[in-house]
């Protein structure tokens, strides 16, 4: 039921920064927990990022405090956008899901994460790579095709700034 893990980050809801990161492992059916340390409690955006998905930030500022936080990112309007583009894709009825393809991390799905993903398809690279697209532990035409697609859209990462 692992998936992998992924970095959660606190931005502070005004000037962006960083305030305080976390790590947590993302499960099969969604789900992720992780614990801040340093941040004092306020109002924060939340970014998550993992090996190969499209940064996504928290549709608005959050409150943190003395009770936890729960965020559904796979419910619709959680996620941030800008309004040129969706920022997470529907992937069932209602249900809503990261973008990959960015396994270069430089916030947007292009061709040079394109070149990336086709070398370890023409190699029949397999683990657990940022290049494998779609999970299936195997880099494939399959993960080819979603590197084009999203390539294609030119999606990238949406923040509040």
């Amino acid at each position: 039921t692992d998936v992998e893990d992924l970095t959660v980050e606190l931005h502070d809801a005004t000037t962006y920064d960083v305030i305080d990161t976390a790590t947590g492992l993302l499960h099969t059916d969604g789900a992720l927990s992780v614990t801040f340390n340093t941040a004092a409690a306020g109002d924060y955006f939340i970014s998550v990022r993992g090996s190969n998905m499209v940064e996504i930030w928290s549709a608005t500022a959050q409150t943190i405090g003395s009770t936890p936080l729960s965020y559904d990112f796979s419910a619709d309007g959680a996620a941030y956008t800008d309004g040129s583009q969706a920022s997470v894709v529907e992937v069932e009825s209602g249900v809503f899901a990261a973008y990959s393809g960015d396994n270069n991390h430089d916030t947007v799905v292009d061709l040079s994460d394109y070149a990336d993903v086709s070398t370890d398809s023409d190699n029949s690279a397999f683990g657990a790579l940022a290049t494998d697209l779609n999970g299936d532990g195997v880099v494939d035409l399959s993960d080819v095709a979603l590197s084009t697609i999203n390539s294609d859209a030119s999606i990238y990462a949406q923040r509040p700034y």
